[in-house]
């Protein structure tokens, strides 16, 4: 699991349900962070996201809770992207895990309990387009990896986020060298072909780096 870096201002994400049933390996897990390095989860069958399975990008955080989506009474999501959900399905003990899509009426089990779960995961190169979710692009930059920092770079230059050069930012001082040596050869370019072109408060951002 990853942390959340502090200087990027955090998603407003909804909460888990408080239960006494949540499984105790959750809440260890969310001990380590929020967001999944291991964020592609296996389905038996194809989803609206890929033929073999779904993403995953970040777990919820204890708390209130989130309005009862349009789900059975046993069911409650740790994980929401839109109209997809990861929940724990109590009608099971201990609750199993079931992947749902209320946009194409997809209710699909995916794993007997919460570890079995996460030992199914795995990472992907993440790939973003026009309709990923803000969700999907804050995981495209925590799970990248220095091969696939060109291509997000490229992505989010064309695209023009709002917080493009804030992850550049923190991606110089990434623990990982060579995740840091991509995003110090993203800057070199910036600065040497684009800063013309840039806003007078990306320009700002750049000279902050420097």
């Amino acid at each position: 699991m990853l942390p959340w870096p502090t200087a990027v201002p955090p998603l407003d994400r909804p909460t888990l349900t408080d239960d006494p049933r949540c499984p105790a390996e959750y809440l260890t897990t969310l001990a380590t962070g929020q967001w999944c390095r291991r964020w592609f989860c296996p389905t038996p069958e194809p989803t609206s996201f890929a033929l073999d399975g779904a993403p995953i990008f970040a777990l919820l955080a204890p708390g209130p809770g989130v309005a009862q989506p349009p789900l059975t009474p046993t069911l409650v999501p740790f994980a929401i992207d839109g109209p997809q959900f990861f929940c724990f399905d109590y009608a099971t003990t201990p609750p199993s895990i079931r992947y749902v899509d209320t946009e194409v009426d997809q209710w699909l089990p995916v794993a007997p309990d919460f570890t079995t779960f996460m030992a199914r995961l795995t990472w992907r190169p993440p790939i973003l387009d026009d309709f990923s979710t803000a969700q999907q692009q804050a995981s495209a930059w925590l799970v990248a990896d220095a091969a696939s920092l060109p291509g997000l770079f490229e992505w989010a230059r064309t695209t023009q986020p709002a917080d493009w050069l804030t992850w550049l930012g923190v991606l110089r001082h990434d623990a990982d060298p060579a995740r840091a040596a991509g995003a110090q050869a993203e800057l070199t370019f910036i600065q040497d072909f684009l800063r013309p072109g840039l806003t007078a408060a990306q320009r700002a951002q750049l000279a902050a780096m420097a």
